[in-house]
């Protein structure tokens, strides 16, 4: 089936469940404990050339996806949604963005803050000061995102570690594509800035953004205690840590060592009654998910 009939199929369905009540019925349903949102970017709707496209959201789109959330439930701080021991009678969401883009920064809290309404950013402090991501730098233009055996190969091969992926890339002859402002991590004045803003939690993304299920022990235990350390001195929150990349380390010992007590995935739908501390599902959020699309993932339905 190609790209273009595949991607029709499924906003027709999405439109489908969404215009029929099918979506808003299931999404009000009390058997889970609401649901964790992973975003990444927010972006101009002008576009913003290379990158990895699935991870950076147009700002309008992300703008719809508040207006339905606000209308099917409400949005809570992260802290209060995990520690909750109860279904709650309405759809109850938090949001989070990963990597501390400045696109997200800059247009995805800012919209947060005009709404009054919470969100988490999840750190890599090694990226801060502007630096951008190997998966961005190294996107394939002609599909707008990693090609799947330079992914794998990167996050098993090379931990995910963007110093020697970057030179792996470079000595295999692959091209390291240069990315807009938006696209860079942001840096701490313009991080610290928004979190006396609004009701913004910084907490840990790993120091440097490796797949910690890939590290030696001494290599994990440095990268979470120098994040640990850096969200203690901003006076962030160190209860939550958002796995790099999704995947939970084999030896959760160091993770709670260093005073998380939640540690996130990157996707596995709405919340379960019984959690699994270490093992928090999100439902991830890309970049061309409609609102249609977003409802029905909040259901529970994914087409």
């Amino acid at each position: 089936m190609g790209l273009k009939l595949r991607d029709w199929l499924k906003r027709s369905t999405e439109r489908f469940a969404a215009t029929t009540g099918i979506a808003q019925f299931l999404a009000r349903r009390p058997p889970r404990c609401g649901a964790i949102l992973a975003y990444h970017n927010v972006v101009p709707d002008s576009g913003i050339g290379k990158g990895d496209q699935s991870l950076h959201m147009p700002v309008s789109r992300f703008k719809s996806h508040l207006d339905l959330i606000q209308r099917h439930g409400s949005v809570v701080p992260l802290l209060k949604l995990l520690e909750r021991p109860t279904t709650p009678e309405v759809l109850e969401v938090a949001i989070t963005f990963d990597d501390a883009y400045r696109g997200a920064i800059d247009l995805g809290i800012r919209e947060l803050i005009t709404r009054g309404l919470p969100a988490t950013v999840f750190v890599p402090p090694g990226f801060l000061e502007g630096k951008d991501f190997w998966w961005d730098a190294l996107a394939d233009e002609r599909h707008g995102g990693l090609e799947p055996e330079v992914r794998r190969f990167a996050l098993s091969q090379l931990a995910g570690d963007d110093v020697r992926i970057r030179k792996w890339a470079l000595a295999n002859g692959l091209k390291l594509h240069p990315v807009t402002d938006v696209m860079q991590c942001c840096t701490q004045n313009e991080l610290m800035q928004t979190r006396v803003a609004g009701n913004v939690t910084i907490a840990s993304h790993s120091w440097a953004h490796r797949n910690l299920g890939s590290l030696a022990l001494w290599e994990m235990e440095r990268d979470l205690s120098d994040a640990a350390e850096w969200v203690r001195s901003v006076n962030g929150d160190t209860a939550v840590l958002a796995y790099p990349y999704g995947i939970q380390p084999t030896d959760c010992t160091r993770v709670v060592s260093h005073g998380h007590r939640f540690g996130l995935l990157v996707e596995g739908g709405r919340l379960p009654r019984k959690l699994d501390q270490l093992a928090v599902p999100r439902i991830n959020v890309p970049s061309g998910l409609s609102a249609e699309g977003l409802l029905l993932r909040l259901a529970g339905v994914r087409a």
